[in-house]
C-alpha cells in the first residue's frame, strides 16, 4: 500500500528521523520502541488529538501509515520489539505505551493469521488509534487507585462512543476506522461496551479487542500490579474464554506461547532462563536465552528442538 493517500496531505516529514532506526541495524529494540513511542506521541497525541480534522485530508494519515507500515515491516526482522511490548510497566507514559504495545501485539497477531499486507497496514492503524476515545474524556474517572464508581464507570464506558463521534467528519474515507473504535470493546458473547450496538464484529474489532484484553492483563495499572503473561493466558481462557472466538484465541497462544517473550522461566535443570522468542504452533516450548555470569557468554536454547530440557515454571518476581 502506498502511503500517499491524499494529494494535499501533509508531509510525513515528523518520521524521517526512524527510517535509521529500530528495525534497522544501528539502534537496539529499546530504542527503537521509543523512538516509536516518540512518534506516537507527536502524530496521534500532539496532532490528531488536539487538532480535530474536519476532513481526511486534515488528519495525519500519511503519518499513521507511515508508522504503521514500519511495524509491519519491521517486527518480522526486530521480534525483540516484543520484549519492550511485553514490560510490565508503562514508563510513566500510560497512553502512548498502550497505544504501542497494542499496536505491536496486534501487528504479531495478524502477521500469524497471515493477514495481507494492506490489510494488515490498516489493521495496525486501528490499532494505533483504539483508544483515542479515553484521551477526550475526564481522567478522573480511571486515574486512581480504587475501583471505579458506577458514575466512573460509565464515563470509562462512553470512551468508545466518543472517539467514533471524533472520527465522523473522515468515516466516508475510512468507514471501518469508526466502527473498530466503536466496537473493539464489544466480544463475541454479547458482552462488553457500549450496550446496545448490533451486528458482526468487524475482523480487526475482534483481533484488537483481544490484543487490548491481553495487554491490559499483562501490565500494571495504578489498583493492581500486572499479570504474569502465563497467567493472563489463563485468565483468557477462564473468565474471558466465551468472549472471543476460539480460533483467535488459539493463534494468541499459538503466537505469544504460555511463556511470552521477556518472561523468565525455571528449566528442568534449575538454570533461570529468559524467553527471546516463541515458536509458533509450539506455546510449551520457546526458545530462552541462558546467561553464563563468569564468562558472559549468552546461548540460545530452541526448547522445541531439545527433548531434555523444559520449563519447570514461571520466576515471579516484585512486578507480578
Amino acid at each position: 500500500m502506498s502511503i500517499t493517500l491524499f494529494a494535499n496531505a501533509p508531509s510525513p516529514s515528523v518520521l524521517e528521523p526512524l527510517y535509521d532506526a529500530p528495525v534497522f541495524p544501528d539502534k537496539t529494540y529499546s530504542q527503537t520502541y521509543g523512538d516509536f513511542l516518540r512518534k506516537i506521541e507527536e502524530v496521534v497525541l500532539n496532532t490528531l488529538i488536539r487538532q480535530k480534522p474536519l476532513h481526511a485530508r486534515e488528519a495525519p494519515f500519511e503519518s499513521l501509515y507511515t508508522l504503521s507500515e514500519m511495524l509491519v515491516n519491521g517486527l518480522p526482522r526486530s521480534p525483540e520489539l516484543l520484549v519492550e511490548a511485553m514490560r510490565p510497566d508503562y514508563l510513566d507514559r500510560f497512553f502512548p505505551c498502550h497505544l504501542l504495545n497494542v499496536a505491536i501485539l496486534s501487528c504479531k497477531l495478524g502477521l500469524d493469521l497471515k493477514i495481507e499486507k494492506p490489510e494488515l497496514v490498516n489493521l495496525v492503524v486501528a490499532a494505533l488509534l483504539h483508544d483515542i476515545g479515553m484521551m477526550l474524556i475526564d481522567p478522573a474517572a480511571f486515574f486512581h487507585d480504587r475501583f471505579l464508581t458506577q458514575k466512573e464507570k460509565r464515563i470509562l464506558e462512553s470512551h468508545p462512543l466518543v472517539a467514533s463521534c471524533f472520527l465522523e467528519n473522515i468515516k466516508d474515507e475510512f468507514p471501518w476506522l469508526g466502527k473498530v473504535v466503536l466496537e473493539e470493546h464489544k466480544r463475541e458473547n454479547d458482552s462488553g461496551y457500549p450496550r446496545g450496538s448490533s451486528g458482526e464484529l468487524h475482523r480487526y474489532s475482534r483481533i484488537i479487542g483481544m490484543c487490548d484484553t491481553y495487554e491490559a492483563l499483562t501490565h500494571t495499572r495504578h489498583f493492581r500490579k500486572a499479570f504474569h503473561p502465563a497467567d493472563s493466558i489463563k485468565i483468557i481462557l477462564g473468565e474471558h474464554g466465551k468472549s472471543f472466538q476460539n480460533g483467535l484465541v488459539k493463534t494468541l497462544i499459538d503466537s505469544f506461547s504460555l511463556y511470552p517473550v521477556g518472561s523468565l522461566v525455571m528449566l528442568n535443570n534449575k538454570k533461570i532462563v529468559k524467553v527471546v522468542s516463541t515458536v509458533f504452533g509450539n506455546p510449551l516450548k520457546p526458545n530462552v536465552r541462558e546467561f553464563d555470569k563468569e564468562s558472559g557468554a549468552e546461548d540460545v536454547i530452541e526448547l522445541s528442538k531439545n527433548h531434555t530440557i523444559y520449563i519447570q515454571g514461571i520466576v515471579m518476581d516484585e512486578k507480578y
